[in-house]
């Protein structure tokens, strides 16, 4: 399952957001994932048994809002922002970001 990701698009979120834009294809009508954050790019990470919901949904499928860190660390010692898009064990597609400069700046694309 393909994750795209945009920064402070537009037509995004107005604080200092994440949108993760997923493409379920014929899963989407019945689907109840949710998208697993970690990594101090984020503001906070999410557990295991409760994913983050998404946003919305739109012409391409459902989105994720994710609030990023007001100040993340500059060398990280992990994966400074890590998705996975799961319902319970079923994982569907995960992306990981080493490094805070790595993450797209708004208005961008990943």
């Amino acid at each position: 399952v393909p994750l795209h990701l945009a920064v402070n698009m537009a037509s995004g979120p107005a604080r200092n957001c994440l949108r993760a834009h997923v493409n379920l294809g014929s899963l989407a009508p019945r689907s109840r994932f949710g998208l697993h954050v970690w990594g101090p790019v984020a503001a906070s990470a999410t557990e295991w048994d409760k994913p983050l919901e998404p946003a919305g949904v739109d012409w391409y499928g459902p989105y994720f809002d994710i609030e990023l860190a007001e100040s993340p660390p500059e060398a990280p010692s992990g994966p400074a922002l890590g998705l996975l898009l799961h319902c319970g064990e079923d994982k569907r597609s995960s992306l990981e970001v080493a490094s805070p400069a790595e993450v797209p700046a708004a208005g961008s694309e990943l």
